[in-house]
């Protein structure tokens, strides 16, 4: 930003429609437009420095933009549609390329939708509907999930455009329904396209195949308001839709309840399945208004600032849960999207304003002050209404803005954000004014004028004006004085001189207008000031003569209309002729307006020009703009658009280029008329670097002016120069720095208090430390001892098992030893069986090569037909392409005779475009000869025609050069067709060549093959060994483990009846303690009342032994007290001194128990005394209870023997099961021998089974190598026919009879090998085998003759294909062998770290016989199998042959 100013170097205009003159450039913009359907949606977009970053993307006014907030710059699409009003609903595709724009336009225009490419900016497609309902705008649009079509909702009908062909593919009638969202899933049925729209009482899905008729198909209750849906991102698999309700419509406690329906996509009608619905509790009358997917689920949003944010969980049924609900002041969300890692949430309120929130923390923002987490995407936000009035700073990058939410904003616009916002919340500001050096800006109220300074962070007041009525303010030149407009008249204020009392000093009051003055301007020199009004009038004023002030030189602008806006020119005294003219334009509620021009000091040179714009009302103008250099003049109309003329105006073509910046409001004026507003106000900066403007919409934009001079852009930067401003100086008070001191203060005795604590802490933990660290010490060190004495008891034990071991070692290696020499023994004799045997086939490999010339040579023949078949099909396509490139050529000329007919026409039309050209310009030179400067603009840009069309020309020169390089690479090509066709044609040979190297590596191989063909077969018997014992081991092994997890599983069921034993038991012993409790007592209540008895029983007796009626009375009353009342007796009853007493109670206590007890009498035998039934009711419950003593002690004594009797019952149990488990695993053992026992068997028989169609077979190919013979001598001979010819006749046996006949030497090998065959000492004769039928089948095929002639090619061809046969085999073979070595070595690898070199043995003795057998096989992988092995058991020997059939076959 800082630096040198940028250098006025010409680059290219971009564009190519305006030739000269001023280009506005959007730089940026502070705002946004809204609400509509995805207001803000996040993108990745690339940068002018090619770097690709997140951005928004918004609308700003009547242009959509990309926002980076990072890096707080903004980038506009461009390329719009003239007739575009207003941007009404936007639409990201999926492949995040394009992005849709449903546009209002004219009331004839019909629907219009815009698709842009978001790479470029730029408009590329645009569809149109024409207008067939009310509405006539598109309100909705998505793209389906392949961005291939694209969906328009236009009041009752949803059509699907094909949006690259710009045509129609269907349109469906919705009926009467008001859709508010359509959407298509990500993916979709192939051949189909699925949309789902909603609204109130309306939630459908529409699939829509080919041609055939659409149908919709209602996916559930329609009879509530779905306010939104969205598609879910895609989990696992399965997609899903939400759909949200607004919520009921009446309060339920305070609450209000909404719906969030939850769907699944499935692939058959109805194609959506609904799962589930979610209630959402909202507070008082709060209202769902959207839904938003995200990554992790979804996120609602709604009127007074609710959001509530949701994600998923791992549960089918329930997939989504609630995460925080927060409430956002009385913000009313309408749009809400995430960024691609859901860090962070945008969502767009009402109010106009987009706010931030930190998603990835949502689990740390506590509900209650959610608020604070809201924060502005534009840096310190923007006005949430209209924007009043504007003013510009000169030695600052300020822009004051004053708005109808009753705020005052201050815009810096070279770090692009909002340095200050003042909220006046009880005051109407009506008007703003910066001062020239920015330190101070003057706001307007509504019962004052206040001075403020600007600090740092607010609006500090610094003195006020008590004046009423204040809409327009502005600062002179100078920034000394200020004029203010209070209705109709116009004060002049000084800005220093100022008195406590009476408050600013008044210059100048005026009045002269008879309506509001809108208007004031000062000259350079601050000497007159201009004014206009609603009345109609402009007037000028003198400000250097209060007494007589009006100026009556523009008098001539007064009509009957209203004016909103004014500029003027003044002239200059010491400047040439052309800039002592004075100029006034202003404009007014008409469409048009009007400039009146007059020069100074001179009499009768006034001119008046008007402008008029046209009958639509949007094309009013309302405010305008001079630029600083006097020579471009921009108007805001209240349709929004920004208007470019040349100043001074040319009535003839006034008009330079018309821009489309804000959005326009409407509303209801007087008699029914609509009034329409747009564009407020318009500032340029003092260098004319940007054009700043603000409008109804509450957005405003800063735009930059490029001057094009000649078709060349003379500002390589549009950004100003920062060198002119001061930047540096910003107002602090005094207050505020001695608060920041006392804070400094404060702040410092903190951090000592702190240093102070901190010091102590430590001196405390080092403290602690050390005694921890003491403790530790200590601890380790008896840890330490005890670790090693440890490790000497386990060192002993080690050294012990040591000393075992060896020994045992040294056991091993002499049984190792004894049983390697006896393996080396077995191998040397097998080593020679197999070389007896490769003399043999050595023998029938030299008879195979003898038949494979042969084969070679009619393999020669056929390569040499097909080489001329090639060769002719080369020919063939050396015509075809001559034929191409002739008619090329006649292409070419054709195309060039066609280009000088076009291009003589159009330097015809030139010629007579420039004729007309030429006539006009002298016609102009003729009628304008006082105007010299005017006349040679005109040649200029007549001459800059000419230039371009002299550049056109040349395009066409190199367009036919570029013709002429076409045709010279067309010849070229057919010279690299013709160096193709020589290179095949040496391919060719090449081949050839190859053929021959071929057969020379046959050959070598063939000498290979002899080599490696002598361990093939020993290899083949080995690893067919080492297959059929590894299948019963492993079969062993799964045995064996199938067998540990049944005992695990019985082991695991014993201890679970076990544990439920245990547990039984406990309840039973706690059942017996419990009881044992209960029976305590009951005895000790059972004895306390026989206690209470026996006192009763004294008493009683007492009263019988005694005879004083008072001494009776006394111990009647005492009994009474102490049985019956309960009542502990005060005084004891006096003892009974008389021994007959004594001795009957005695008596009596005795005879009273026995009855009790079951006596019946006394000694004597009597009858015992009769008791009262309260005394045997007494006594009866007392045995009662002895009798439930006696029974739970009988029954605690008969649980514990129960007890006893189960647990050894289960052990009983345990011990059997463990012995019937012991049974088992012997019985698995014997069951596995016998196994064994019976595949050897199985195999031994198989073997033999083999053997016997080996033989069979061997016989088969005698018969049928007889038949060979007798072939071969018919036809491999030296060509020569004999006359009589070779009859063999095939008998009813299948062997031919041949007659005697001389044989060559080829023949005689031949007959040489099938002797042999003949005799059985024929090794390997499967590949005879394979070639042998053939010629059988020939001979067959001639009733057993063999002829001369057609025979011997039918002969040659069979023996090519056998050639093939076998070359194929012999590469099989060796790759085979290699493998076999390869695997043979790993094998030996292996064994050698197991342990079974010759130095290390072990007791094989001591090993099951399976596993003998197994080990004995790996130390002896050579053993012959005739050969006897040791028998585990008695030393001796038994014979265990193995047949292998096939000679050698695997």
């Amino acid at each position: 930003m800082g630096g040198a100013p940028p250098k006025a170097t010409r680059r290219r205009n971009k564009d190519a429609e305006l030739q000269d003159g001023c280009r506005l450039e959007f730089v940026h913009g502070f705002g946004v437009h809204g609400p509509i359907r995805d207001n803000v949606v996040f993108v990745n977009a690339e940068k002018e420095n090619a770097q690709v970053k997140e951005a928004l993307l918004f609308p700003v006014g009547q242009l959509l933009c990309l926002f980076w907030a990072d890096d707080n710059e903004m980038s506009f699409f461009q390329g719009s549609a003239p007739n575009v009003r207003a941007i009404l609903s936007l639409s990201l595709a999926p492949s995040k390329k394009m992005v849709a724009v449903c546009e209002q336009c004219g009331p004839n225009d019909g629907a219009q939708c815009s698709v842009y490419f978001m790479r470029t900016k730029k408009r590329v497609k645009t569809v149109i509907y024409p207008k067939q309902s009310k509405d006539g705008n598109f309100t909705a649009c998505c793209f389906t999930g392949d961005s291939q079509a694209l969906i328009t909702i236009a009041g009752s009908d949803m059509i699907i455009w094909d949006w690259m062909s710009q045509k129609v593919k269907h349109t469906i009638s919705l009926g009467a329904t008001n859709v508010s969202r359509v959407s298509c899933p990500p993916t979709s049925i192939s051949g189909q396209i699925q949309i789902t729209t909603s609204g109130k009482q309306h939630l459908r899905i529409w699939s829509v195949s080919g041609d055939a008729a659409v149908k919709p198909v209602p996916i559930f209750k329609e009879h509530e308001h779905f306010v939104d849906h969205c598609w879910l991102n895609t989990d696992g698999g399965i997609q899903r839709m939400a759909a949200v309700t607004e919520g009921t419509s009446a309060e339920m406690g305070g609450q209000r309840i909404g719906t969030v329906l939850l769907f699944q996509s499935i692939d058959e009608p109805p194609y959506l399945e609904y799962r589930r619905t979610m209630t959402v509790l909202l507070r008082g009358s709060t209202r769902i208004e959207t839904i938003a997917a995200s990554s992790r689920g979804f996120i609602l949003g709604g009127n007074n600032g609710f959001f509530s944010v949701y994600e998923k969980t791992d549960d089918r049924k329930d997939p989504y849960m609630h995460i925080k609900t927060f409430y956002c002041g009385k913000e009313s969300f309408s749009s809400i999207c995430c960024n691609h890692n859901d860090e962070q949430v945008v969502a767009f309120s009402k109010n106009c304003r987009l706010l931030s929130f930190p998603l990835g923390s949502v689990d740390m923002i506590d509900e209650a002050q959610a608020e604070s987490s809201f924060l502005d995407i534009i840096p310190g936000g923007s006005h949430e209404g209209s924007i009043i009035n504007t003013s510009v700073c000169a030695q600052k990058p300020l822009l004051a803005t004053v708005g109808s939410d009753r705020t005052v904003r201050i815009w810096n616009y070279i770090k692009w954000h909002c340095e200050l916002a003042q909220d006046f919340h009880n005051d109407e500001p009506t008007a703003v004014a910066l001062h020239p050096t920015g330190t101070q800006v003057l706001v307007a109220l509504r019962e004052r004028i206040r001075l403020y300074n600007i600090m740092v962070d607010e609006l500090k007041q610094f003195r006020e004006l008590p004046v009423k009525g204040c809409r327009e303010l502005t600062f002179c030149n100078g920034g000394h004085m200020f004029a203010c407009c209070l209705g109709i008249s116009i004060s002049v204020y000084s800005t220093y001189d100022y008195n406590a009392q009476t408050g600013f000093q008044n210059i100048l009051s005026v009045s002269g207008h008879l309506s509001p003055v809108k208007r004031v301007l000062f000259s350079p020199d601050d000497s007159i000031m201009y004014s206009c009004g609603m009345d109609g009038n402009v007037w000028g004023w003198n400000v250097m003569n209060p007494q007589n002030p009006r100026i009556d030189d523009i008098n001539m602008l007064n009509k009957p209309t209203s004016y909103t806006g004014m500029v003027a020119e003044f002239s200059t005294k010491d400047g040439d002729k052309e800039k002592r003219w004075n100029r006034v334009a202003v404009c007014g509620t008409e469409n048009y307006f009007v400039e009146l021009s007059w020069q100074e000091d001179v009499k009768d040179s006034y001119a008046v020009k008007n402008i008029v714009l046209g009958d639509d009302p949007r094309d009013c103008i309302t405010c305008l703009a001079l630029s600083k250099s006097k020579k471009y003049l921009f108007a805001g109309t209240s349709g929004g658009n920004i208007l470019s003329y040349d100043w001074p105006l040319d009535s003839e073509k006034p008009l330079n280029r018309v821009y489309r910046a804000h959005q326009y409001k409407t509303s209801a004026g007087a008699g029914g008329s609509v009034d329409i507003r747009g564009i407020t106000s318009m500032e340029i900066s003092h260098d004319d670097s940007y054009l700043f403007s603000t409008a109804e919409d509450g957005t405003v934009f800063v735009i930059g002016l490029q001057i094009v001079d000649r078709g060349l852009d003379t500002k390589s930067s549009l950004e100003p120069d920062i060198r002119q401003f001061n930047m540096e100086a910003v107002f602090v008070s005094i207050d505020e720095v001695d608060e920041r001191k006392e804070e400094v203060s404060e702040l410092q005795k903190k951090l000592l208090d702190l240093k102070s604590e901190n010091e102590y802490e430590l001196h405390n933990k080092e403290s602690m430390w050390q005694k921890e660290f003491k403790e530790l010490t200590e601890e380790r060190e008896t840890v330490l001892l005890a670790e090693r004495n440890r490790y000497e008891s386990l060192q002993d034990g080690f050294d012990h098992y040591k000393r075992e071991q060896k020994e045992k070692f040294e056991i091993e290696e002499s049984n190792h030893l004894q049983i390697t020499q006896e393996q080396e023994n077995q191998f040397e004799h097998k080593l020679a069986v197999e070389m007896e045997r490769f003399d043999r086939l050595a023998e029938e490999i030299e008879a195979m090569q003898q038949k494979c010339e042969g084969l070679l040579e009619s393999q020669a023949a056929e390569h040499e037909r097909q080489t001329r078949a090639l060769e002719q099909k080369s020919i063939k396509q050396e015509k075809q392409l001559n034929m191409i490139i002739q008619r090329m050529k006649e292409d070419a000329e054709h195309n060039e005779k066609m280009y000088r007919e076009v291009l003589d026409q159009q330097e015809d039309e030139y010629e007579k475009e420039l004729q007309k050209l030429m006539a006009v310009a002298e016609a102009d030179l003729k009628a304008e000869q006082d105007s010299t400067r005017r006349m040679q603009a005109i040649v200029q840009t007549l001459n800059t025609k000419r230039a371009q069309l002299k550049k056109k020309n040349e395009e066409l020169k190199v367009r036919s050069q570029h013709h002429e390089l076409e045709f010279g690479k067309e010849k070229a090509r057919r010279e690299k067709l013709d160096e193709t066709l020589k290179h095949n044609y040496f391919h060719l040979q090449e081949r050839e060549n190859a053929l021959g190297d071929k057969e020379k590596m046959i050959l070598h191989l063939r000498s290979t093959n002899r080599t490696l063909d002598n361990f093939r077969y020993v290899l083949d018997h080995r690893l067919q060994q080492l297959m059929k014992e590894r299948g019963p081991i492993s079969k062993h092994i799964e045995g064996l483990e199938q067998h540990v997890r049944s005992m695990y599983d019985e082991l695991v069921i014993e201890f679970n009846k076990k544990k439920e034993i245990d547990r039984g038991l406990n309840q039973k012993e706690l059942k017996i303690k419990t009881m044992e409790k209960e029976i305590t007592g009951v005895r000790n209540s059972v004895r306390d009342k026989e206690n209470e008895l026996s006192a009763i029983k004294r008493d009683l007796t007492a009263m019988v032994g005694t005879s004083a009626p008072k001494e009776l009375e006394a111990i009647v009353k005492e009994a009474y007290r102490k049985f019956v009342r309960g009542e502990t007796s005060k005084q004891t009853a006096k003892p009974i001194k008389s021994s007959t007493t004594s001795k009957k109670v005695v008596e009596q206590d005795d005879a009273d128990e026995d009855s009790l007890y079951g006596g019946g009498g006394d000694s004597e035998g009597k009858p015992g005394k009769n008791f009262t039934g309260d005394e045997i009711e007494l006594a009866e419950k007392a045995m009662e209870a002895q009798r439930q003593t006696k029974w739970m002690q009988k029954t605690a004594k008969d649980l514990k023997r129960r007890l006893d009797v189960e647990l050894k019952a289960s052990e009983r149990n345990q011990r059997s099961k463990l012995h019937e488990n012991t049974n088992l695993v012997t019985e698995c053992n014997n069951l596995r021998r016998e196994n064994v026992s019976l595949k050897r068997d199985k195999e031994t028989l198989t073997h033999s089974l083999n053997e016997i169609k080996e033989k069979a077979r061997r016989r088969r190919m005698l018969d049928a190598a007889s038949v060979d013979e007798q072939a071969s001598m018919g036809s491999l001979g030296m060509g020569s026919v004999v006359e009589g010819g070779v009859t063999g006749v095939v008998s009813g046996g299948g062997s031919p009879e041949s007659m005697p006949m001389p044989l060559t030497g080829q023949q005689m090998r031949v007959s040489k090998s099938l002797a042999e065959l003949h005799a059985g000492r024929g090794g390997n004769l499967t590949q005879s085998a394979k070639t042998l039928p053939n010629l059988q089948a020939e001979v067959d095929r001639t009733n057993g003759r063999v002829s001369k002639g057609s025979r011997t090619r039918n002969m040659g061809t069979a023996l090519k294909e056998d050639n093939a046969i076998l070359q194929k085999k012999l590469d099989q073979r060796t790759r085979e062998m290699e493998m076999q070595r390869i695997e043979i070595t790993k094998m030996r690898d292996q064994l050698l770290k197991l342990g079974l070199s010759p130095t290390k043995q072990k007791d094989i003795t001591m090993l099951p016989n399976s596993s003998q057998v197994l080990y004995r096989n790996m130390l002896n992988p050579n053993q012959d199998v005739d050969q006897p092995s040791f028998d585990s058991r008695g030393g001796g020997s038994k014979s265990s042959k193995l047949v292998v059939s096939g000679g050698g076959k695997r």
